[in-house]
């Protein structure tokens, strides 16, 4: 299976796919979106991942206030990619107008 069909039709997170394939999470993000290894074929970004309203109200939360948590265990904590959880940080999905970015 390729990296691209990986990325689109399984729920490998960023990281572990970056760690399998010697790329860094960023490179993983970057091919997702098609930034990198850009193929006509593919409409990006490959996953697209769509959380909850209380998930992301919930995840924005221990951004914000739950200090003590690595960005790592509050993606463990709500099952969500790390990738995905430091684009909600940096308002890049789920913006909000009301919060200033970087949450954290």
């Amino acid at each position: 299976m390729s990296l691209y069909d990986l990325i689109k039709n399984t729920n490998i997170t960023f990281e572990d796919l970056a760690k399998t394939f010697n790329l860094s999470i960023a490179q993983i993000s970057g091919i997702n979106n098609g930034l990198y290894y850009h193929n006509n074929e593919f409409v990006y970004p490959l996953r697209l991942k769509k959380y909850s309203e209380e998930l992301v109200k919930q995840v924005t939360y221990a951004l914000k206030y739950e200090l003590d948590k690595s960005l790592k265990m509050i993606a463990d904590e709500y099952h969500i990619d790390v990738s995905q959880l430091s684009e909600i940080n940096t308002g890049k999905i789920y913006y909000r107008e009301y919060l200033n970015y970087p949450i954290r």
